[in-house]
């Protein structure tokens, strides 16, 4: 007992040190957690999220593979391993990950916006299209969803749909910087300020 006790105190010490960016600190607490306890899902996880912290995809990717092995039911790794696929390139892990997480959780909306940018990456603009519908409706008030749609219209070469929808996601949030340059960029393509 006072093993475990021990083990949760080291884990619960490096999860603090992680959100003060103490990121060596924790990922050496981590290791150590691990190489006590291989299959403590937690530990791998947070161990990936430290990796994330000092960018080394590769470890990152490995950790939190972990995790998910040893809890698949561990939804916030299978978002962040669809988020280092889609990172690293790799569209079909990503949706695969992503999916996953959304049967754990189907208002997951970080892996639905994963989903459907591994879609538009993909030129799979249908169901991209259908998954960034679907984000604007769960979140009707933020600009997200109306800005993704945006660019799927962008893909599909229809500008004045584009514009609209970078437009709407503008109004939702006036200080959003993206929304605002893909404007400008339509705009200076059909010639108008």
């Amino acid at each position: 007992a006072k093993d475990k006790k021990d083990l949760m105190g080291r884990f619960f010490d490096a999860r603090i040190k992680l959100a003060h960016s103490k990121t060596d600190e924790a990922l050496t607490i981590l290791q150590g957690v691990v190489k006590d306890s291989p299959q403590f899902a937690g530990a791998h996880y947070f161990l990936g999220i430290a990796y994330l912290q000092k960018q080394q995809l590769p470890q990152a990717r490995a950790a939190i593979a972990d995790a998910a092995k040893f809890n698949p039911q561990l939804g916030e790794a299978r978002t962040t391993l669809a988020q280092i696929h889609l990172t690293e390139g790799s569209m079909d892990l990503a949706l695969e990950q992503a999916q996953l997480a959304l049967q754990l959780n189907p208002r997951n909306v970080q892996a639905a916006l994963i989903s459907g940018t591994a879609y538009l990456r993909k030129g799979d603009l249908v169901k991209s299209r259908k998954v960034f519908e679907a984000v604007t409706q769960a979140l009707p008030k933020e600009p997200i969803g109306p800005y993704n749609l945006g660019l799927v219209a962008q893909a599909e070469k229809n500008l004045g749909k584009a514009l609209a929808h970078f437009e709407d996601a503008l109004v939702k949030k006036p200080s959003a910087i993206e929304p605002i340059l893909q404007i400008v960029t339509i705009r200076n393509a059909q010639g108008k300020p």
